[in-house]
């Protein structure tokens, strides 16, 4: 994906690709809880 495409992606996607590619990176361990909606928002603005 380039850049222009990532500035034009709703929030909610950034999020999730965010999120899903620290999964695949191993960021979150097995049975380790995934951030809290406020954590998010927290951590995201």
């Amino acid at each position: 994906m380039d850049s222009r495409t990532r500035e034009m992606e709703p929030a909610y996607a950034q999020l999730a690709r965010q999120l899903r590619d620290a999964v695949e990176a191993g960021r979150y361990n097995d049975g380790v809880r995934l951030p809290t909606e406020a954590e998010l928002a927290e951590q995201h603005g």
